[in-house]
């Protein structure tokens, strides 16, 4: 059963990234893979439907690093969703974020 959503759509935006990355960051202390993926797909979702520069306070919390995985993770899975990361057995977020830009673009041509 995938990991449900850890915030309602009809919080602001600010609350729901900030939601979405507390949760990505317990899931990631826990060394719990699912849940890290599934929380920054999570993140991402959001960051990606702010559209432009994100306010001060929230490129305060969460570091360049988690922007780009999140957004990246997301773009990935968008047409797959959540579901997706419960199947996968070797994806993990340093993977994703550390692919290069040639690579990212190759595997969302792909998917």
């Amino acid at each position: 059963m995938p990991i449900p959503c850890p915030f309602s759509f009809e919080q602001p935006s600010y609350v729901q990234a900030t939601v979405a990355y507390q949760h990505m960051i317990q899931a990631l202390e826990a060394k719990d893979r699912i849940g890290s993926l599934a929380y920054t797909f999570y993140l991402g979702s959001v960051l990606v439907s702010m559209e432009g520069a994100l306010p001060y306070d929230l490129r305060q919390l969460i570091s360049r690093y988690y922007q780009v995985a999140a957004t990246r993770l997301y773009c990935l899975f968008e047409c797959d969703g959540v579901e997706q990361l419960h199947r996968s057995v070797y994806t993990i977020l340093s993977l994703v974020r550390h692919l290069t830009r040639a690579q990212f673009e190759s595997l969302l041509l792909a998917a």
